[in-house]
């Protein structure tokens, strides 16, 4: 009966220790995927050999490590010279840059490339969303209100424009 206690105690660091194990290595070996896919994209840069994709991969490798000023000039490649090419890839450079600069809180920056996005896309919701947040976020409700009532006239029954809604028309 004494042996019970140390036994299961073993087991449980053990396992802990496993868990831990795991952990660690998954986020290594991410870790080492993302500095891999960022040397392979800037060779590519370098030796002149990169297509409009690989600046866009580029970029996003850039904002998960965390290389911003990186990630900005590479989307701005992107979009010149996707101008007369490829829309998907344009408008998620658009989108790209625009979460990018509201996460840096460049308020201004990130709805003009939202815009830019609408352009493409006129009816996607979620650029309808973001710029009517954006724009409750800067208090301009009017705005604001323009943005959601859009939303309402292509899915009616969006709660969260409707009590977006409600709630600026309390303000």
């Amino acid at each position: 009966m004494n042996y019970l206690f140390p036994l299961g105690y073993l087991s449980l660091v053990t396992s802990l220790l496993l868990l831990l194990d795991i952990t660690l290595t998954k986020q290594l070996y991410q870790l080492y995927r993302q500095e891999r896919d960022y040397r392979y994209c800037l060779d590519k840069i370098k030796t002149d050999q990169a297509e409009v994709e690989d600046y866009y991969q580029f970029s996003l490798v850039c904002l998960s490590k965390r290389k911003l000023d990186q990630a900005l000039l590479n989307l701005k490649i992107v979009i010149f010279k996707s101008q007369n090419n490829s829309n998907s890839l344009l408008l998620e450079a658009y989108i790209t840059l625009a979460r990018t600069y509201e996460k840096l809180n460049y308020l201004n920056q990130a709805i003009k490339f939202y815009y830019e996005a609408l352009k493409l896309d006129a009816q996607n919701i979620n650029l309808l969303y973001k710029l009517a947040y954006l724009y409750e976020r800067e208090e301009k409700f009017g705005k604001s209100i323009q943005f959601y009532n859009k939303i309402l006239s292509y899915d009616p029954t969006n709660n969260i424009a409707t009590k977006a809604l409600k709630r600026l028309k309390i303000l």
